[in-house]
């Protein structure tokens, strides 16, 4: 009895175990499949905003109060301020007595000679505060306060791109020397194809592309001439300040020599001249030097025969290429070396 009393205890309990397996994984299955599940909740969308509009950048108009060029102290700006627009020296006159005329940009050089009040000099081109400039043949520097600048006008531009690279040369693969952004002013030396010759407000001078600029003021370049066909020779030969010299040459990429320039400038007006000075002197008619005109051409004689040309560009100044500078613009009349060595001038256009 005890037996049988065991066994259906026995049987109980695993008919209950079954049952709680069984109802167990079913619930759980049954809830899975069944479940409701929790209602998504509403989104309310975001209104959308409406776009603010881009703002056009429009630039201020440039001065046209005429600014001393080349100022003496360099600007620090906070903002690109406007340059000397159209505006380039070339000379200048002695403003002061005993002024010191010296080897270097710095007091600490050596003093080569004291020059005067009323003296004309050639501006080479400004150091910080010094100008560098020729006397007698010989190169060295004067302090720029003392030194009254004449002015030769040229165009003015605005960067109408948001960026524009200024190139060492003209070419899209040539060396980036600055960077422009609208609406910066820049002086416009020339322009020829695709590229324009420019200097910045802090006097870095290169090539632009002529679309990322506009032209703002057009006005004469060059000394006051009586004759507009040799202002064209004088106003082209300006173009080329600074280009090397080299002798037996007459082009812009390999450089000039003396005659290479007149005979170059002259040629690109459609009027032929003698390629060397020596013959040069046969061109046109002989002019005195108290009749000067721009585009008369300059002739120097050493040792007896003529040595070296130039093109008289106006206020006693003259243009031509020699060994140490290059193309630049030099005192004709300055009781040295260039006075000394004048022979004759010829003039073309008559």
């Amino acid at each position: 009895m005890k037996k049988e009393v065991n066994v259906l205890i026995g049987l109980i309990i695993i008919f209950s175990m079954v049952l709680m397996i069984f109802f167990g994984t079913s619930s759980c299955v049954v809830s899975a499949s069944i479940a409701t599940p929790s209602p998504t909740a509403k989104v309310t969308p975001k209104a959308t905003s409406t776009p603010k509009a881009t703002a056009v950048q429009t630039c201020s108009p440039v001065s046209t109060v005429t600014p001393t060029a080349f100022s003496s102290v360099s600007p620090t700006p906070s903002t690109t301020p406007t340059p000397s627009p159209g505006i380039i020296s070339t000379s200048g006159t002695v403003n002061a007595n005993q002024v010191n005329f010296r080897s270097g940009p710095s007091i600490k050089t050596s003093i080569y000679a004291t020059v005067n009040k009323g003296k004309k000099i050639s501006i080479i081109l400004k150091t910080a505060d010094w100008f560098k400039t020729k006397i007698a043949g010989k190169t060295g520097y004067i302090f720029s306060k003392y030194i009254t600048l004449d002015v030769i006008k040229l165009k003015i531009a605005t960067v109408i791109e948001s960026v524009a690279n200024l190139r060492k040369t003209a070419g899209k693969n040539v060396e980036i020397i600055a960077t422009m952004k609208k609406c910066d002013i820049v002086t416009v030396f020339y322009s020829k194809g695709d590229w324009s010759k420019v200097r910045t407000w802090d006097e870095k001078v290169g090539f632009v592309l002529r679309s990322s600029i506009k032209v703002e003021q057009t006005v004469s370049r060059g000394a006051i001439s009586r004759d507009e066909k040799a202002q064209k020779v004088v106003d082209f030969a300006m173009k080329f300040i600074g280009v090397k010299y080299n002798y037996a040459h007459a082009s812009p990429k390999e450089g000039f020599d003396c005659s290479g320039l007149v005979w170059y400038a002259y040629n690109n007006s459609g009027v032929t001249v003698n390629r060397s000075s020596a013959w040069q002197e046969f061109d046109g008619t002989e002019v005195a030097k108290t009749d000067l005109k721009p585009g008369d051409i300059l002739l120097f004689k050493r040792d007896g025969r003529i040595f070296h040309a130039a093109l008289y560009i106006g206020k006693g100044m003259m243009l031509h290429a020699e060994p140490t500078d290059g193309v630049n613009v030099d005192i004709l009349f300055d009781n040295g070396h260039y006075e000394a060595l004048f022979v004759k001038a010829v003039r073309i256009f008559n």
